[in-house]
């Protein structure tokens, strides 16, 4: 009768174990626009509180609204912006292998020359990594950018996956909770700190510098640098380097427009780099970490930066919400595992 039961037990675990896995397989395709809708729909969530006060708990207009308004507002700015960032990649990809461009040769030599005083020899091979920097752009974002049916389908499926991820998120949370062994506080606490840790992330390091990478693309623009959008993404990326920040990108420009020749526009970019992108995040930080969990900038940077190793331009988010989801659970370990309280 043991014997009979451990062979029930083994068979039972190797079907649960095979259906686990068809699972994954099937469910695989969709990961990455069940992520983003999850993103957003965290991001939404308390809008959609608003909305669905204003609609008397009504869920099905409320979730459309909000997503109708995520559309309008999100969706469509990152692809028009992904479309205009792509042609700017292939500009700088054709100039840099044709002569160089005028950008990377004037940097080149405003960073050569000073360095050259101490050792003759020195050299910096920028359009190199620009090169790269382009080619690695090209192949990521011509997919996104193309426009093509299965592109098409895939923002359709992630914006229907929004609206029941808005429309029925309390419910799938609530079946998630009931399907884990734990007790239901352990997994309430888990998926709340886990939400509040993704809002401190993405509302608080990646907003404030996606913002400064707009503002330095819309510096780049009106002071006449080539491929502001393109700048600007690399700017917004920048700012999340502790120290460092989107001076690695305004410097240099602000040099190339003094070397050739436009101090007016130069003096121009300078004072809308110190003023206004310099000084955003004083304005915004106090607002935006008091939604979540504050996280040191470094971790912020290297979970964006593995991420978009790892997993490619989507790893933009994947990064800092796998550091959402163990700092979460880590907190839940520290308080009902250690019976430490938080600091």
């Amino acid at each position: 009768m043991i014997e009979n039961k451990k062979l029930q037990m083994w068979y039972f675990f190797i079907l649960f174990g095979l259906s686990v896995f068809l699972l994954f397989l099937v469910f695989k395709p969709f990961l990455e626009i069940m992520v983003v809708a999850s993103v957003l729909a965290v991001l939404l969530y308390p809008f959609y509180k608003k909305i669905l006060s204003f609609f008397r708990g009504n869920k099905t207009p409320s979730a459309l609204m909000a997503v109708l308004i995520a559309v309008f507002f999100i969706v469509t700015p990152i692809y028009f912006l992904g479309i205009q960032i792509l042609e700017e990649a292939r500009s700088l990809y054709t100039n840099v292998q044709v002569n160089g461009g005028p950008f990377i040769q004037a940097i080149t030599r405003a960073i050569e020359t000073p360095f050259r005083k101490i050792s003759p020899d020195f050299t910096i091979n920028i359009q190199d990594y620009l090169t790269r920097f382009a080619d690695f752009l090209l192949q990521n974002l011509g997919p996104i950018a193309s426009g093509t049916a299965f592109v098409a389908f895939e923002v359709l499926i992630t914006i229907i996956t929004l609206f029941f991820f808005l429309k029925n998120g309390d419910e799938f949370l609530e079946s998630i909770s009931k399907f884990s062994p734990l007790d239901d506080k352990y997994d309430t606490e888990i998926l709340t700190s886990i939400q509040r840790t993704i809002n401190s992330v993405l509302r608080g390091s990646l907003l404030i510098a996606v913002i400064q990478g707009f503002l330095v693309g819309t510096g780049f623009y009106l002071f006449q640098v080539p491929n502001a959008s393109l700048w600007g993404l690399v700017a917004a990326f920048c700012a999340l380097i502790p120290g460092v920040g989107t001076a690695f990108v305004t410097i240099p420009a602000i040099l190339y427009l003094f070397l050739t020749s436009n101090s007016t526009l130069a003096m121009g970019l300078l004072i809308w780099s110190a003023l206004l992108v310099g000084s955003i995040d004083n304005f915004l930080a106090p607002y935006l970490y008091n939604k979540g969990i504050k996280i040191h900038p470094l971790f912020v940077f290297f979970s964006v930066l593995g991420g978009i190793i790892y997993f490619g331009p989507m790893g933009f988010l994947f990064g800092p919400i796998i550091l959402s989801a163990f700092l979460s659970i880590f907190r839940v370990y520290r308080r009902f595992i250690l019976k430490e309280e938080d600091s």
